[in-house]
């Protein structure tokens, strides 16, 4: 007995050759929080600290056990109560997220090494999660229109409780405005006068700061220039298309799609009405509030040439159409020559040229029918003068509206090319479209792909966006853009919006920095007629068949659909 009692002892004192174990004599077992690992203990429970109340969280503050059981303690874990949420970390403070606002919470810590975890610390006090003010908006923006900003800004975090609402403020003024969401529309503004604007955010429980303030915009007053509304940048990006007028092959006069156009080319506005023409011999007016349709002068399917009242007048060949808001100024291309429309009568006369199919070799010029063009195609207005870009001469031509008499402003006849200069030192290649803003003229000089700028002044001109000869669909800045045929061209002041009737889009270029991108039809690098087609809907997803021309009312663009045969409106 003295014997088997002292193995005992022995056995109890050593872990080596005592009971099963590995090779080595190693005595096997399984820690926990009770139980020993022959090296150290679980650990001592934490002293708890504060618990301080956020917006869905707590932050508990607590101290380190007494004793680490002479284990590295390895974590701590914080326990809500009620609902048992808990949050692990290193030390202290630990914050436990996804409580209630307005329910009482207390918790607990415990301590963990490698032996086990400790009992749980005495409860902290109790704090109630709030909710706080939302944090201030960010990213805020502004567009200008007329006499108003339109303001566009970030939403912040809510602070727990459901952002209500949003106060935009104008600097200087004072002058707010409230939305639920971002953009809100600030009126009452003083055309000409810079702002700035802030933006707070209020729920159930205050008020944000207040943003930072977005940057300085102008107000200004629309003006009819160019045979298009301009002062307002039409900055929307994506763009939407829809069909404003027109549906099937014909000349219907009737609202929206009831309506029916041949192919339709020119294309000009005065605010609140379209005028259109038709290559098949007459001008069309579309209300654009309604889309009624109605013919203001010349027959369907009967060209020819008269001057004369509505169904009286004939014309050769419809193309260019402009208004100074009184009159419509349109270029007969078969005709060689210009005519005049009173909008309130549709009476027609010629301004310039005269009727011939055949053009001199040069360029006349000289006042009224004395005059002679190679093949007007493009035409626009700064409500003086007239200025035509001449496809048969590759020339730029002036027309006085209150004289008729003829000049040639840029470019010389017979000689075409892509060269920058002043006056006859410059070379186009098949000029189509022109606009104003009356400083300069913005020329889509298509056979060379390119967009050119004119000073009306000196007659200077110089390439902004594309390569001569270098077709493509590709966006970019300045002369790494490309274009397939650029037609059609317009401005608001601020951007250039291109027809680019052979890639069977619309294209836009910031003047600022003359990046071009592609705001509808087919995608950029589509090569020519893989996409045309008719289809609404969304940028690229936007289908047209050959756009010729394009215009706008300040508020939407609007494009001369050529073969399909429709007005298209483009917001």
């Amino acid at each position: 007995m003295k014997l088997l009692y002292v193995m005992l002892v022995l056995c109890v004192m050593t872990v080596t050759g005592c009971g099963s174990g590995s090779s080595n004599g190693s005595y096997f077992y399984s820690p926990s929080s009770s139980s020993s690992t022959g090296m150290g203990t679980s650990p001592g429970a934490p002293t708890i600290g504060s618990a301080i109340e956020g917006n869905t969280q707590a932050t508990v503050n607590f101290t380190a056990p007494a004793s680490d059981g002479g284990m590295p303690i390895l974590a701590y874990t914080v326990t809500s109560n009620p609902g048992g949420l808990s949050a692990t970390g290193a030390a202290s403070p630990i914050t436990v997220t996804g409580l209630t606002n307005g329910t009482p919470y207390t918790f607990t810590v415990t301590a963990t090494n490698v032996a086990g975890t400790s009992a749980p610390s005495a409860a902290s006090n109790s704090v109630t999660p709030v909710a706080t003010a939302p944090g201030a908006p960010t990213g805020v923006t502004a567009t200008f229109g007329d006499r108003l900003a339109v303001v566009s800004f970030v939403a912040p975090p809510s602070g727990g409780s459901t952002i209500t609402g949003y106060t935009v403020t104008s600097i200087p003024g004072g002058i707010t405005a409230t939305g639920t969401t971002s953009p809100i529309t600030v009126t009452g503004l003083t055309n000409g006068t810079a702002y700035t604007f802030t933006v707070t955010a209020t729920n159930a429980i205050g008020t944000s700061v207040v943003s930072a303030a977005s940057g300085s915009v102008t107000p200004v007053t629309p003006r009819l220039m160019g045979g298009a509304v301009q002062g307002i940048p039409l900055s929307k990006a994506p763009v939407t298309v829809s069909t404003l007028a027109g549906s099937t092959w014909g000349s219907i006069d009737g609202t929206g799609t009831a309506a029916s156009f041949g192919q339709v080319f020119g294309i000009t506005t005065d605010g609140a009405n379209l005028y259109v023409t038709e290559i098949n011999g007459t001008v069309r007016k579309t209300v654009i509030a309604t889309g009624v349709v109605t013919t203001l002068a010349g027959t369907f399917n009967l060209n020819g040439y008269a001057d004369g009242t509505g169904p009286a007048a004939q014309f050769g060949r419809p193309a260019g159409i402009t208004t100074d808001g009184t009159n419509l100024y349109m270029t007969d291309s078969k005709n060689l020559n210009v005519r005049k429309i009173v909008i309130a009568t549709g009476e027609v006369t010629t301004l310039a040229g005269q009727t011939t199919d055949y053009p001199p070799p040069t360029p006349i010029d000289g006042i009224g029918t004395a005059a002679r063009f190679g093949k007007p195609q493009g035409i626009t207005t700064d409500g003086t003068n007239l200025y035509v870009a001449d496809f048969g001469y590759s020339s730029i031509r002036k027309i006085v509206i209150a004289t008729g008499e003829v000049t040639t402003l840029a470019g010389t006849a017979g000689t075409v090319g892509s060269a920058d200069g002043i006056g006859a030192a410059v070379r186009f290649n098949g000029l189509e479209g022109i606009t104003t803003d009356g400083t300069y003229l913005y020329v889509a000089d298509t056979y060379n792909c390119t967009i050119r700028k004119v000073v009306i002044a000196t007659g200077e001109v110089t390439t902004l966006a594309g390569a001569p000869l270098a077709t493509g669909g590709t966006d970019g800045i300045g002369t790494a853009a490309r274009f397939q045929e650029p037609m059609g061209i317009i401005t608001d002041g601020a951007y250039l919006y291109i027809a680019d009737q052979a890639a069977g889009n619309v294209r836009r270029m910031l003047l600022s920095t003359k990046a071009v991108t592609t705001l509808a039809g087919a995608p950029a690098g589509t090569l020519p007629g893989q996409t045309m087609g008719y289809a609404d809907g969304t940028g690229t997803a936007v289908r047209f068949n050959h756009p010729r021309c394009i215009t706008t009312d300040g508020k939407s663009l609007f494009i001369a659909d050529g073969d399909n045969g429709r007005i298209r409106k483009m917001q």
